[in-house]
């Protein structure tokens, strides 16, 4: 049995704005799903019984990675940016919107949007005076 693209995204934390925005392609969902069914296998628990208890922003990190070698449109990267501040793992979505800011320049809506994010934990290694700085560079 193969586990559905909305089960593997729900078992591996992924905020619904993944699946909202169509940031989770096919290609993604099946390497993805291979390494979930190693990881139950290595755990001696069936893919289809498998919870992971933790553990799960590194499938996340791949997920933003993924897009990044990709060069997506800044459509893309808009969303991007909002699933990254909707991550539920500060640490992890602090480094994945600092790889995403090193790759486009975002809208300061979005930068906006983040910062109210950051601003609500220190655990995002990330901070809003460095965004408004981001902000202020990329303004001329």
């Amino acid at each position: 049995m193969s586990l559905a693209r909305l089960d593997l995204l729900q078992r591996l934390c992924f905020p619904k704005i993944w699946q909202e925005k169509g940031l989770y392609p096919d290609d993604l969902y099946q390497v993805q799903l291979e390494a979930f069914r190693a990881e139950a296998r290595v755990r001696g628990i069936p893919p289809d019984d498998y919870h992971p208890a933790g553990g799960t922003e590194h499938y996340r990190y791949g997920a933003f990675r993924f897009w990044l070698y990709r060069k997506p449109a800044r459509e893309v990267y808009e969303a991007l940016m909002e699933a990254a501040a909707a991550d539920p793992d500060p640490p992890m979505a602090g480094a994945a919107i600092k790889d995403l800011i090193s790759s486009y320049s975002p809208s300061r809506a979005i930068v906006e949007l983040v910062i109210q994010a950051v601003s609500r934990s220190k655990a995002y290694y990330l901070s809003e005076k460095e965004l408004r700085a981001f902000l202020r560079q990329t303004a001329g």
